[in-house]
């Protein structure tokens, strides 16, 4: 393994922290952390190194580094695990970094790291128009259009945070795993607020995207499902979908190459 084999992709969200690594173009493996405000440097990168060191990859191979983050207060402890786990010093993907898209969408900064991560993916893995729709904390819906320029999207907020507001709203309602119901009618307090959840946000979802198309008179777009909730979400859906959970991986990886020196 040559000196720029691996590359680190590291993409941080309200939830967890996701890492992948690539090497050369090619995407290796992820694995996901829970994220914490009190986590020290070293807790991130004593937990990677023994990642690493079973799944057999040398760190010292390590020859650069790209965080996304929606959570600042974290941003200065990955940087350190980066320079002292790894030598590397990290880029991160802020206003002004390069893309090679043409994005339409407000004020330089608006638009979310990971979202802009997810579109550049979309972009050059699967062309356009093409539409991404990112199960996470949020539930974040990003399209391109015919020409390749990213238009914008919409934000709800993700099923799993709206069963957990629902327990929290409520105290004497149970907290409830996020899970696809057999039927819609539930036959007890748990399947009832899993059924209102989960189908409730499969309904918001195909109404949005229908809207979306509709607004934009595309008829032939592709849609891509992401996100740490992909796979359970995507199980509802009544759309013509594609998978891919290492989409933002990948846009990071892409916006590396695209900066690097």
């Amino acid at each position: 393994m040559s000196k720029t084999g691996y590359v680190l992709t590291i993409a941080v969200g309200n939830s967890n922290v996701l890492f992948g690594i690539f090497a050369g173009n090619k995407y290796l493996s992820k694995w996901r952390i829970e994220t914490r405000s009190n986590r020290a440097a070293d807790e991130y990168g004593a937990w990677l190194m023994s990642i690493f060191e079973h799944v057999d990859i040398d760190p010292k191979f390590v020859s650069g580094a790209i965080i996304s983050s929606v959570v600042p207060g974290v941003d200065k402890v990955i940087t350190s695990m980066c320079r002292r786990f790894f030598d590397v010093e990290p880029l991160f993907v802020t206003p002004g970094i390069k893309t090679g898209m043409n994005i339409n969408y407000g004020r330089a900064g608006d638009l979310g790291p990971d979202r802009l991560a997810n579109i550049v993916a979309l972009n050059t893995e699967y062309g356009h128009p093409a539409l991404v729709i990112d199960f996470g904390s949020t539930t974040s819906f990003d399209v391109i259009d015919e020409k390749g320029v990213y238009q914008g999207g919409a934000l709800a907020p993700g099923v799993a945070l709206a069963l957990a507001a629902l327990s929290d709203a409520a105290p004497q309602l149970p907290e409830v795993a996020l899970l696809k119901p057999e039927k819609i009618v539930g036959r007890n307090i748990v399947e009832s607020m899993q059924s209102g959840c989960f189908w409730g946000a499969v309904e918001m979802v195909e109404g949005v995207v229908r809207r979306i198309w509709q607004e934009m008179g595309i008829e032939d777009g592709r849609i891509i499902v992401t996100g740490g909730y992909a796979r359970e979400m995507n199980e509802g859906l009544l759309l013509d979908t594609e998978v891919d959970t290492n989409l933002t991986l990948k846009g990071l990886k892409l916006i590396y190459d695209r900066n690097a020196l």
